[in-house]
């Protein structure tokens, strides 16, 4: 008998695990679910609550970058920073700037459409492995499987997607896209930017901008 109860508490145990794994992998999907949808009514302000820290410190970085960084600076970094500052600099006044934190330009670049429709529109989470507070879902378009995973984190017991684990396969991407362009890397750069604003950027858009 005892032999019987402990295999029914063990049973019931790996049942009731089973089933919370299910409701967090759902979590995770609504989570994405919920970004996209704020992403495609342009909602800046709302789709940041389902972003991590770790998106909102990286557009910290972004901001104090585009206030400070010089030519030399920006020469030397990569394509997806050089191009958010780039882009932020010439759609943005210095005042607005230097009145932004990290969140303020994350929902600013979302609703000037830095952070595009196209980003999610074709876009789902397929399967989900999760581990602790962390977990990964793979990017589906037009529901078929890529290679891209995004990473999502529980905060506050919500869970919340982390942008900044797609940067390195935007990168590739943008690299190979200038490859197949007749243009240096700034050129090609700065080219996007004219082409999405119909206005040239000018030399300023080289300059800190300062405190």
């Amino acid at each position: 008998m005892k032999k019987y109860i402990l295999l029914l508490i063990i049973s019931f145990g790996i049942f009731q695990t089973q089933a919370q794994t299910k409701g967090e992998k759902k979590a995770v999907k609504q989570c994405f679910q919920n970004y996209k949808e704020a992403i495609l009514n342009e909602e800046g302000s709302k789709a940041v609550e389902f972003l991590s820290e770790r998106t909102i410190k990286y557009y910290d970085k972004i901001l104090n970058l585009s206030l400070h960084a010089d030519s030399t600076k920006l020469v030397s970094m990569g394509l997806m920073d050089r191009f958010m500052i780039f882009a932020l600099r010439h759609r943005t006044s210095p005042q607005d700037l230097r009145s932004f934190d990290g969140k303020r330009t994350l929902i600013y670049a979302i609703e000037k459409g830095m952070i595009g429709k196209n980003s999610v529109a074709r876009n789902t989470i397929g399967d989900v492995d999760i581990e602790g507070d962390n977990a990964e879902g793979q990017a589906l378009v037009n529901k078929m499987p890529t290679p891209v995973i995004f990473s999502f984190y529980k905060e506050a017991n919500n869970w919340k997607l982390d942008l900044t684990s797609i940067f390195e396969a935007t990168e590739k991407g943008f690299t190979k896209l200038i490859e197949n362009q007749d243009k240096e890397e700034n050129e090609f750069l700065l080219y996007i930017l004219e082409l999405s604003t119909a206005k040239k950027p000018s030399n300023d858009i080289w300059h800190a901008i300062g405190d």
